[in-house]
């Protein structure tokens, strides 16, 4: 379910549309339009925290606290699978010091540590997308 006004059709996903959050929403938009374009994306997938429960990986924050963390967006290009988190430049220092403390790559070594066969195919990758990233 997503609105029209905050979403693009896409055939790369099981899904018809794609949404992004309709208030500062434009790096996820921008990252939408780049992989529904770029003919090395074989199929993407906007991540839901609520719907994606498979993606959701446990980790104790830094406080001792348990948390969740998913990643936006999983792609699949060509010659790997790519686990995705666009962030604005303009993220100020807190919220960088917890995206480093987030499990993104102990996520991908877990699923890397699968046989071939059981995580369908290549390896899977971590990209942090930056909004210099073009």
């Amino acid at each position: 379910m997503v609105r029209e006004s905050a979403s693009l059709e896409v055939s790369k996903c099981v899904y018809t549309r794609m949404g992004w959050p309709s208030r500062n929403g434009g790096l996820e938009r921008a990252f939408i339009h780049w992989a529904q374009a770029d003919t090395q994306v074989l199929a993407f997938c906007k991540i839901s925290e609520n719907r994606h429960t498979f993606a959701r990986l446990r980790y104790v924050k830094d406080d001792g606290l348990p948390a969740f963390y998913s990643p936006d967006f999983l792609v699949r290009p060509q010659a790997r699978c790519t686990w995705s988190k666009p962030k604005a430049k303009n993220k100020h220092p807190p919220q960088r010091a917890t995206e480093k403390s987030k499990p993104r790559w102990h996520g991908v070594e877990r699923i890397n540590n699968l046989t071939e066969e059981q995580r369908g195919g290549p390896p899977w990758h971590y990209v942090l997308l930056g909004e210099a990233v073009g």
